[in-house]
């Protein structure tokens, strides 16, 4: 129970740091979407963390792409969420998987355990980057920046693929 609320806790201060207000004058409107879908990563997350907590690991069947006919979508709502984000805010569906799922094939990432969660938005040009993660450096994922175009990576409620200027660590 410790471990959910410190996990909760730090996706809450994540989100009410990210969280859309008004635009600040010279912020572009693509600054805006990707912390509108940071938002919604951790979104996500939260409902991902309760069900880990829940039930000790994830056996979603249908994975990557997150929409209302899904296993995660079915298993989250409205038990752990009212309703998910399906979409990023350039249209494009969010990418989840769980579990024994993660397979070492998606940006380097080892493969995972039962409780592994990877949630992702492929930016505004819908194409993965060509981004290795380095698990004895994970801030090395984050970049300068502000680029609508590259992925927004969370691993088990970390950001490993985001700008630099979110202050992540």
């Amino acid at each position: 129970m410790k471990m959910k609320n410190f996990v909760g806790l730090s996706i809450l201060l994540f989100v009410v740091s990210c969280s859309p207000s008004t635009t600040v004058k010279g912020q572009s409107d693509s600054t805006e979407k990707m912390k509108n879908a940071a938002t919604e990563i951790m979104l996500i997350a939260t409902a991902l963390v309760d069900y880990v907590t829940d039930h000790g690991e994830f056996s979603f069947k249908d994975f990557p792409f997150l929409h209302k006919d899904s296993d995660i979508y079915n298993a989250l709502c409205p038990d752990y969420v009212k309703s998910l984000p399906i979409s990023d805010p350039w249209g494009k569906s969010y990418l989840v998987i769980c579990g024994k799922n993660i397979d070492g094939s998606l940006y380097g990432i080892p493969s995972g355990g039962g409780a592994d969660f990877l949630i992702f938005s492929k930016g505004r040009d819908g194409e993965a980057e060509n981004w290795i993660y380095d698990p004895e450096n994970g801030a090395a994922g984050l970049y300068e920046g502000n680029d609508p175009d590259k992925d927004i990576v969370l691993f088990n409620g970390t950001f490993i693929r985001a700008p630099k200027s979110w202050g992540i660590r």
